[in-house]
């Protein structure tokens, strides 16, 4: 990571280049709405900085911004949430847990089983948050987990092991092996530290501790090789001595090589010396472990790099490995960067729709009024429209909202981002929040809809999720081809937008795309289609980073109106943001009302839609 004590700033030991640094302002400053990790996955995506798995180094590049702040950028704020390395709150078991104790023989086989599926993650969570000291805490960078299992008769859970990522320097670890740092830059990966065993307080079998650790070591190496791409040569641990002797460790056959000076792996500033010095365990998990270790080419050599750190092969320019790249994060901001061009392309932005507007209505957006009784317009355009407010009320500017629709006379909206998403009832009229679900953090929430009263989610990576609408209690998941932007429902299918000018037909019992139309204004494809709601018959939607909403035909795709919102929040209240612009369209279909709010807007409004005539008729 960087210290501020180097004059060339490092990057997991390697010295970062002016020309990247140069690159690392440029994707700071251009994308200024997006969170700290978000910004971190693309600067890895753009440099190529990832672990020998191919998985990008997000969590150290996010440390390593971090420690730049205010001196060649300014990081956007950190957004509320949990922390990094915070405790996880968990759920008490309510049934009680039966006391083992005997030899470990009297038991059936031990096992040593990897944890898999949100499930069993849970579980493993709630363990050890109820029963180790420390609690549960998410771990930095890579890491791997196991149940301790025995048999008694049947499998039972004795105990959870976690093995994560060693510490950047300890002492006594370093004294051990004797490497240089060049040597521990290149082979640090090659460590693995236990970070968490526990055994459960109503487990009192003899020898239990020290058979699992070695069982556990057995497997690890081969585990952490498939799961990361390298095969680690020493296991190390930290036992507090105050706690524990760590005599478990000594009978698995562990060396003690010393103590820590007990500041921990994030005191930069040496506040913390000797609050909390802990015991120094190692294990080699190869035969001459502390020779390969030492040497600065332990390692198969890794592919050589170009002085500003690209691999061999060019480098495609930052717009394409952001539209073709990792993540669909990283999609939408190059999306956002692209912006201009997308505009001269009829991409949904700016004045490109004023003037597809024009010339499908044949009136210009900035010369209206209302129309008549006696002033139709031509049959042959498209019917413009504008808005009267009948009334507003606050909306929690938290909320980047990517959908809204009504249910049983309250709002249910979706609100976006990685690590933040969220899914809430609110009440119309006064805004308050009845109630809140967060979205599982690796997921970014977007359009939502109820249909035969369940409560459907689809995100931006195509994964779905099933509520109840009534508790917002998670009931399923499901899957959709493409990635999930708007969604709505005509009372047979789900319908969604995916940013393109398609919308797709989906059978909500097999998920499946039955149909799908691609929506054009006389001809011109209308591409970023976002925010969908179904309103007598039609499709209304918000189109990305504009402030029109488009009516469509849901047998054809074709355009049948235009719904021209600007002004509809002052100027004096938009953020500066880019990305908080207008989005999130609800019809309340038994009191005929209309709803629409924005991406951290202050406010909803309820609408009155008003045909607008042009100036000559």
């Amino acid at each position: 990571m960087h210290s501020a004590h180097e004059k060339t700033p490092r990057f997991c030991g390697e010295p970062v280049t002016a020309r990247q640094l140069e690159l690392i302002r440029g994707v700071v400053n251009d994308c200024p709405g997006i969170s700290r990790t978000e910004l971190a996955g693309t600067v890895c995506e753009l440099l190529d900085w990832r672990r020998p798995s191919g998985r990008l180094k997000t969590a150290e590049c996010r440390a390593f911004l971090e420690g730049l702040d205010g001196t060649l950028f300014q990081l956007p704020p950190t957004r509320p949430g949990r922390p990094r390395g915070s405790r996880t709150s968990t759920c008490a078991s309510e049934t009680g847990d039966p006391v083992l104790s005997g030899p470990l023989h009297a038991f059936g086989p031990l096992e040593i089983v990897p944890v898999a599926g949100k499930k069993e993650q849970a579980l493993w969570r709630s363990l050890v948050e109820r029963h180790h000291y420390l609690g549960h805490k998410v771990p930095f960078g890579a890491h791997i987990r196991y149940f301790v299992r025995l048999h008694a008769p049947s499998p039972v859970i004795v105990g959870c092991l976690q093995f994560s990522s060693p510490a950047w320097r300890m002492e006594a670890r370093d004294r051990h092996i004797g490497w240089n740092d060049v040597a521990r830059r290149e082979n640090l990966q090659r460590v693995v530290c236990n970070s968490r065993f526990l055994v459960l307080p109503t487990v009192q079998v003899k020898n239990l501790a020290s058979a699992a650790l070695s069982l556990a070591l057995r497997r690890l190496a081969a585990d952490w090789e498939e799961r990361f791409g390298v095969r680690p040569l020493l296991a190390e641990t930290l036992v507090d001595g105050r706690r524990y002797a760590g005599t478990c460790y000594k009978a698995a056959n562990w060396i003690e090589v010393g103590c820590t000076t007990g500041r921990g792996r994030n005191d930069r500033d040496h506040a913390r010396h000797g609050e909390s010095p802990k015991k120094v365990f190692l294990f080699p998990l190869v035969k001459g472990a502390v020779p390969l270790l030492r040497q600065a080419k332990g390692q198969a050599p890794l592919p050589e790099r170009h002085p500003d750190g690209a691999m061999p092969s060019a480098a495609p320019p930052i717009r394409k490995r952001c539209e073709h790249g990792r993540s669909d994060m990283v999609k939408k901001i190059a999306r956002r960067l692209l912006a201009t061009a997308a505009m001269a392309a009829l991409f949904g932005c700016g004045a490109s729709v004023d003037s597809l507007v024009h010339q499908s209505t044949g009136i210009h957006p900035q010369q209206v009024r209302h129309s008549r009784s006696d002033a139709a317009p031509v049959p042959t355009q498209i019917p413009l429209y504008t808005y009267q407010v009948v009334k507003s009320w606050p909306h929690y500017n938290w909320s980047f909202t990517e959908g809204l629709t009504f249910q049983d006379g309250v709002l249910l909206e979706s609100s976006g981002l990685y690590e933040r998403s969220a899914i809430m009832k609110v009440w119309p009229g006064s805004g308050q929040v009845l109630s809140s679900e967060g979205v599982p953090r690796d997921y970014f929430a977007e359009g939502i809809t109820v249909l035969r009263d369940r409560l459907y989610m689809v995100t931006l990576s195509g994964a779905g999720i099933i509520y109840d609408h009534k508790t917002l209690r998670q009931q399923g998941e499901f899957s959709v081809d493409g990635e999930g932007w708007g969604l709505t429902n005509d009372g047979k299918h789900l319908i969604m937008s995916d940013g393109s000018n398609c919308i797709k037909f989906i059978n909500p019992d097999t998920f499946q795309t039955e149909r799908s139309v691609e929506v054009t204004c006389n001809g011109t494809p209308l591409r970023n289609l976002n925010a969908l709601q179904y309103v007598k018959g039609e499709i209304y939607a918000n189109i990305w980073k504009t402030d029109y909403i488009v009516r469509i035909n849901p047998a054809n795709g074709a355009v049948v109106g235009w719904v021209n919102l600007k002004g509809l929040l002052p100027s004096n209240e938009r953020s500066r943001d880019p990305d908080h612009v207008l989005n999130g369209i609800a019809y309340d279909e038994k009191s005929d009302r209309l709803v629409v709010t924005g991406k951290m807007w202050p406010s909803y409004f309820e609408i009155r839609l008003e045909q607008v005539a042009s100036v000559e008729s």
